[in-house]
């Protein structure tokens, strides 16, 4: 029990410290598997990340190298009003699709064509030796699109010649919108008609339209009008796609897909989990293409993770080291697994062996001596065509072609290792056969196995019908390029031996430089460099660099054989063999005489152009398409401040224009287009990138921030193929124009006299305050001013005292007023004023009480103190109107009832106003009719002379008949006629009716009297006025000297020259001159004095009151001694009573009439009156015989 316990404790003391060890172990592999882990996976994910950003670049670079060749293809077409299936042939073989373009199947052109133009066009392709084409599908259509040109014209290639492309949907989807836009458009996911089942690959196909016109039409319709044709090219995606990702780290794998549907390309593993995943979109050419790429488990090292190994490791060494203790006791047992575990690595290393024998893409067989088949591997089989079981224990000679079998056999018997060493070892190529007994060349080599005596032979073998088929195709394509060079005319293809002779000649060679083969086979290469090129050495350095670079480029003058010079573009490549050794060059020319031409003509144009530029008065500016300056002229140096070298590079175009201009021009853009352009850059492309003119005025900042008027045009540049390379702004300084403009508009809204707001201006104002009223619920108010009797003084001091007395008012209007009030000069004198914002009519009242105060004072030019009086009419929103027009019809009808109501006052629109003034027009509609159907009659009222008691005269007294109204008073309807003018032909017609009634009165009487006749301001001032009195009088036989003209004071006062020489020639004629109403007028008497003036009427206002009034009475006196002194007769208005009578009589007065002595009557009823006295009357008579006459007329009357 004893030694038990002790065994079992010294078991237990070396399990202890194993197990101390194995934990320690465990946790330091714990920590390093943690650490290596997550360092592993933190650089895994970077890579993977930088892989797809790589291969989604080279993807979409590779495209856009691909369409820049299509576009070389446009531009051929561009370039030439036919191109010719040679032209295009040349032309794709110069860019050696194949080589330089992985993926590309064909540079190709398919023509548009209308439906009856496709018989035309299929002869005419017949006719080129292509005799049973036809474009396919066949089948009625609107248009087609025919694939016409296609190289290379391969066998895969031909079978598209004369595809209508437009037939099919997704093609003719991407052909469309390329016709529509003007630029490059790619398909959907389509099956290529060049896959002939190999290697099946989905295709795409990239479009590039054609037009007629060579740019593109700015407009759709434009387009599709012009459209010529589209230049393509259809990928192979696989091929397109795998160089690109041949480039990427291990384990990367790529699934492509139209994001509409169909996959393009996809090399991931099956059924095998990738590591990471990643997704990435990108649209090109209208389309949108869903990349999807994947990294497995081996990605980013080419296997796991070393956290997996590193624990592994770790466990194991703490297993071992825990473990020591116990095996150091146990040697025997560790002898026995060591055996086991030996001779399990024999018989793995045996299956192994046998695995890779299996595996081989060699043919492995062995046979005996005898010729037996002993071994036949798997790739033998697949060789042969036989399984294993079918061979083994069979001769070999079932394997090769039976003419072949007897040689063999007979040679496995008599091989002699000594003898027929030589074949031991050696790789022949050799005949065998198939099971189907269909030969092929294959490569065989021998080894001869010699164990324990027994000899067996050892027979590798490859099949090798592709390389003899590749070899066949190369030494064809060989005898093909060295036809195709001997036979190409646009391009010189010259051998030349290393020292520079020319060794070989082909046709472009003869055609450029003039040669013969015979004459320039063998001479050195020099004769066709110019002499100073000679003397430079360049014909030695260009074949030095070839030979050190591989090639030599140049492009400079070069000789013919006739010494004429030719622009030539060389290309000198060196040939070596396969040892690297110089064996000789080939040089290629081409004759570029014509495009240099074309290039110094364009230079010469470009420096006249930069000349203009330069030149140009107007700032020009370039930029590129996202707005930054490329380019700025002198102009635009001067305008902005800045240095062309500070803009271009540097700055933007919004750089240079103010930041709310831009806002501004947003919104309006907005409005136009229905979508709302960031401030920047697109609001100054917008319409010029819709090829549309935009013309605008812009705030300009300078480079101090100071501000300039300019006004830019900006217009899109486009290259050959129409699409937007950049902007071109022209801009001009308008602050000249703008200071016109606002003078113009100044002008155009202001009064020029008292730079106050026109009729125009005062409009727009109350539009303005109107609508904000009609928001806040408030008043506007509405002044019309008219300045009473304001003529007077300008016609009679001159029109500077006018329009200093006008410039007088406007001011004292100012300071009438808010400040947002508006006074407006409407015309003459004219003034309105708009009062926005007031709360009740008291308020305009106030207003207007003070602008009648202020108008009121004396005004002083010069030597003149004037005085004016005021007549205001007001009108206000809402009540009295709610548009502008309305309320100043509505003030200037309140203003007329101011002026009728004695001036120097205001009145306040109200409705029965309007019903007047529209009174006063149906007063002027009849009043025109009245003329025409001699409505009209006159009365006359009798003028007595005081002293004698005799009618001496009558007064013509016009009255309105009305048809309806009856008789109408001349109150009612002459101030119409004066303000419509209407007074003119009427007073006419009151003149030549007076003149011819007073003869025939006269006649009635047997007394000769006199008639007055009132003449209205305007008629006196008419220029017919003395034509149409001649006419009255020479119409009447009435004679001049009874003719009497009452004229105002207003009117004498209107032109003193023009007054003046009226009156002397009216004095000539024997007529008599009256003022009527004298006293009521302007204040000035010095008129009296230097007018002819035969009479002077004293106004009924004046006798009204001559009993009761003082004042009057003194008036009375003052008239009639003034007027006796200066020998004017003068005649009383307007006597109703005797007190007045005797009053005048025994003041002198010469003459009266009114309602006391006679009313007017008609010419009838006047000669029924009575009114004649044979015989004078004594003057203390004359009263009581008045009455009695009165009482006589009142009888006569019942």
């Amino acid at each position: 029990m004893t030694t038990r316990r002790a065994a079992h404790k010294a078991v237990w003391m070396a399990i202890l410290p194993a197990l101390a060890v194995l934990v320690l172990g465990l946790f330091i592999t714990e920590r390093a598997y943690r650490y290596v882990d997550q360092t592993a996976t933190a650089v895994r994910d970077a890579h993977f990340e930088q892989e797809t950003s790589r291969i989604t670049t080279a993807l979409v670079s590779r495209l856009q190298a691909y369409e820049q060749i299509l576009r070389g293809g446009v531009g051929l077409f561009d370039a030439s009003d036919a191109v010719s299936r040679d032209e295009w042939r040349r032309y794709v073989d110069s860019i050696n699709v194949s080589e330089n373009f992985p993926g590309v199947q064909a540079i190709a052109f398919a023509r548009h064509l209308q439906a009856d133009q496709l018989d035309a066009y299929q002869r005419r392709v017949r006719g080129e030796g292509y005799g049973d084409f036809s474009v396919f599908p066949a089948g009625p259509r609107g248009e087609y699109t025919s694939i016409e040109y296609i190289e290379p014209f391969t066998g895969r290639n031909q079978r598209a010649f004369g595809y209508d492309m437009f037939s099919e949907a997704t093609r003719r989807a991407a052909m469309i919108r390329a016709r529509d836009s003007g630029r490059a458009a790619l398909t959907g996911p389509v099956q290529l008609l060049q896959e002939n089942g190999d290697d099946p690959q989905a295709g795409t196909l990239l479009y590039l339209p054609v037009y007629a016109s060579r740019l593109p039409p700015h407009d759709v319709t434009g387009r599709r009008h012009d459209l010529l044709g589209y230049v393509y090219a259809p990928f192979r995606m696989g091929d397109f796609i795998r160089p690109v990702l041949s480039g990427s780290a291990d384990g990367v794998h790529l699934q492509l897909a139209d994001a509409d549907g169909g996959a393009l390309f996809d090399d991931r593993p099956a059924g095998e989990m990738p590591a990471l995943t990643a997704s990435r979109r990108i649209e090109l050419y209208g389309r949108h293409w869903q990349l999807q790429f994947a990294a497995m488990p081996g990605f980013a090292g080419g296997g796991a993770s070393m956290a997996p190994a590193t624990a592994i490791a770790g466990v194991l060494c703490s297993l071992l080291l825990a473990m020591v203790t116990f095996l150091l006791g146990n040697g025997r047992q560790r002898a026995q697994l060591l055996a086991r575990r030996m001779t399990a690595t024999l018989r793995e290393n045996e299956a192994y062996q046998r695995a890779i024998v299996d595996s081989g893409a060699e043919g492995i067989l062995t046979i005996d001596e005898r010729g037996f088949v002993q071994t036949f591997n798997r790739a033998a089989e697949q060789m042969f065509g036989y399984s294993a079981p079918e061979v083994i224990g069979r001769n070999v000679t079932m394997l090769m072609p039976a003419r072949y079998r007897g040689d063999h056999a007979r040679h496995v018997m008599q091989f002699n290792p000594d003898r027929d060493s030589r074949i031991v070892g050696l790789r022949r190529e050799v005949t065998g056969q198939h099971a189907d007994g269909k030969e092929f060349p294959m490569s065989l080599s021998i080894n001869l196995i010699d164990a324990e005596g027994r000899r067996r032979f050892v027979g590798v073998v490859s099949d090798i019908s592709e390389r003899r088929a590749a070899e066949q195709a190369l030494r064809d394509s060989e005898e093909r390029f060295r036809l195709m060079i001997s036979s190409v005319s646009d391009y010189a293809i010259v051998g030349l031996d290393p020292a520079g002779h020319v060794s070989t000649w082909n046709e472009g060679a003869q055609r450029i430089k003039g040669y013969a083969g015979d004459e320039i086979v063998g001479r050195h290469f020099a004769c066709f460099y110019t002499p100073d090129d000679l003397a430079a050495g360049k014909p030695q350095r260009a074949l030095q660099i070839a030979a050190e670079k591989g090639h030599f480029t140049d492009e400079s003058w070069r000789l013919r054989k006739g010494g004429t010079r030719f622009w030539a573009s060389v290309v000198i490549t060196a040939l070596r063999d396969s040892t690297g050794k110089l064996i000789g060059f080939v040089k290629v020319v081409r004759d570029l005489s014509e495009r240099r031409h074309a290039e110094e003509a364009i230079a010469e144009a470009n420096r006249f152009r930069q000349s203009i530029l330069d030149g140009a008065a107007f700032g020009i500016v370039a930029t590129d398409v996202d707005g930054r300056i490329s380019a700025a002229n002198p102009a635009a140096e001067r305008l902005w401040w800045h240095r062309r070298s500070e803009m271009v590079g540097h700055l933007r175009l919004t750089d240079l224009i103010d930041e709310s201009d831009l806002e501004l021009r947003a919104n309006t853009l907005a409005k136009e287009f229905g979508i709302v352009p960031p401030v920047g850059f697109e609001v100054l492309k917008l319409r010029a990138g819709r090829g549309l003119a935009d013309e605008n005025e812009w705030s300009g900042r300078r480079k101090d921030g100071s501000s300039v008027p300019l006004e830019i045009a900006i217009t899109a540049r486009r290259d050959a193929d129409g699409r937007i390379i950049g902007y071109l702004a022209m801009a001009y300084d308008i602050t000249e124009r703008r200071r016109r403009e606002e003078y113009v508009r100044h002008i155009a809204h202001h009064d020029a006299l008292t730079q106050l707001p026109n009729r125009t201006l005062f409009s727009d104002r109350a539009s303005v305050a109107i609508a904000r009223a009609r928001r806040d619920h408030s008043q506007v108010g509405v002044m019309m001013i008219d300045l009473d009797n304001f003529k007077r003084i300008n016609d009679s001091l001159g029109h500077h005292v006018g329009d200093q007395m006008l410039i007088t008012v406007a001011a004292r209007l100012k300071d009438c007023v808010r400040e947002c009030d508006s006074i407006a000069r409407m015309g003459g004198d004219e003034f309105a004023i708009l009062l926005p914002d007031v709360r009740d009519t008291a308020s305009i009242v106030r207003i207007a009480q003070s602008v009648i105060a202020a108008i009121d004072q004396p005004v002083v030019v010069g030597a003149h103190e004037l005085r004016v009086t005021a007549s205001v009419g007001i009108s206000a929103y809402p009540n009295a109107g709610d548009d502008p027009a309305t309320l100043l019809k509505n003030a200037d009808t309140a203003m007329y009832k101011a002026k009728v109501g004695g001036r120097d006052g205001y009145r306040i629109f109200t409705q029965d106003m309007l019903l007047e003034a529209e009174q006063r027009i149906v007063v002027e509609t009849e009043l025109r009719r009245a003329l025409a159907r001699g409505e009209f009659e006159m009365h006359y009222e009798p003028q007595v002379a005081l002293q004698s008691g005799e009618v001496f005269g009558v007064e013509a007294l016009i009255r309105w008949r009305h048809p309806e109204r009856g008789l109408v008073s001349p109150a009612e309807f002459l101030p119409v006629a004066e303000e419509t003018g209407l007074i003119v032909p009427i007073g006419y017609w009151t003149l030549h009716t007076a003149c011819r009634e007073a003869v025939t009165l006269q006649a009635r009487l047997g007394q000769r009297l006199t008639v007055a006749v009132n003449l209205s301001p305007k008629q006196f001032a008419h220029p017919e006025l003395m034509q149409n009195v001649q006419s009255a009088l020479a119409h009447s036989g009435l004679p001049a000297e009874l003719l009497v003209l009452e004229i105002t004071e207003g009117a004498l006062m209107a032109n003193s020259e023009e007054t003046m020489a009226t009156l002397h020639a009216l004095r000539g004629m024997g007529i008599e001159i009256a003022v009527d109403d004298f006293g009521t007028g302007y204040s000035s008497l010095s008129y009296i004095t230097r007018f002819p003036i035969d009479l002077l009427k004293i106004d009924r206002s004046f006798v009204h009151d001559i009993i009761n009034d003082p004042a009057d009475a003194a008036v009375a006196r003052a008239i009639i001694a003034m007027a006796h002194g200066l020998g004017i007769k003068v005649i009383a208005e307007g006597v109703e009573t005797q007190d007045q009578l005797v009053f005048l009589r025994d003041r002198a007065c010469d003459a009266a009439q009114g309602y006391h002595i006679g009313r007017g009557a008609a010419i009838d009823a006047f000669a029924l009156q009575g009114y004649h006295f044979c015989k004078p009357t004594p003057a203390d008579e004359l009263p009581s015989k008045i009455i009695s006459l009165s009482q006589a007329r009142e009888r006569n009357a019942s």
